[in-house]
């Protein structure tokens, strides 16, 4: 029996909040594999179970995507926050720990897409024979939705306010408290296993 290529996907949420704001991370990475994998696997709404071998194809997409009380951030915001330019900084200042040999600054592609590629050191071996399931990692889609908590509705949110946002100012250290705890997460519970 020969096997064909299957891509599929698993999903998963991080949060963290403080009295005024909350920030939710939405993992989803997209996985290549070379075993038959069942159409009802195509999409799990779960980290990667553990008996799944996932290696490195030496490079990785992050797609960027941002949210502000609701509101999409636009590509070109987003690419030049002081949010996205934190999560270059934190991959290109552990990269000797998770053996990344090369991280990009944050671009939008063809697609309109704000993407970060990660390069990585291939000198690990992919192979662990207790583990049945052998997949690649190619992308990773990180969605990051930061929201206002009020006690009152008094002054609606309007989108003009992304303008005044996280997304172009110096991040205040409770927004950043936020980003350090879910990427800190993110990385430790998603990337080193």
């Amino acid at each position: 029996m020969t096997s064909q290529t299957t891509f599929f996907a698993c999903s998963s949420r991080l949060s963290a909040k403080t009295d005024s704001h909350a920030l939710v991370l939405t993992a989803r990475h997209h996985f290549e594999s070379y075993h038959d994998v069942k159409p009802s696997c195509a999409v799990l709404k779960s980290a990667v179970p553990d008996n799944v071998n996932v290696v490195s194809s030496g490079r990785l997409e992050l797609v960027l995507l941002a949210h502000l009380n609701g509101f999409e951030v636009s590509p070109d915001t987003c690419v030049k926050s002081h949010l996205v330019q934190y999560i270059v900084r934190f991959f290109r200042a552990n990269s000797s720990e998770l053996s990344i040999e090369h991280v990009s600054d944050a671009f939008i592609d063809e697609d309109n897409q704000p993407k970060v590629l990660l390069t990585f050191n291939q000198s690990r071996d992919p192979q662990h024979p207790q583990v049945p399931l052998r997949v690649t990692l190619r992308t990773i889609h990180l969605q990051l939705a930061l929201s206002t908590i009020t006690k009152s509705q008094v002054e609606p949110f309007v989108p003009s306010t992304i303008q005044n946002s996280v997304f172009l100012e110096q991040m205040s250290l409770p927004i950043q408290g936020l980003v350090e705890n879910v990427i800190g997460r993110f990385v430790t519970w998603h990337l080193v296993r």
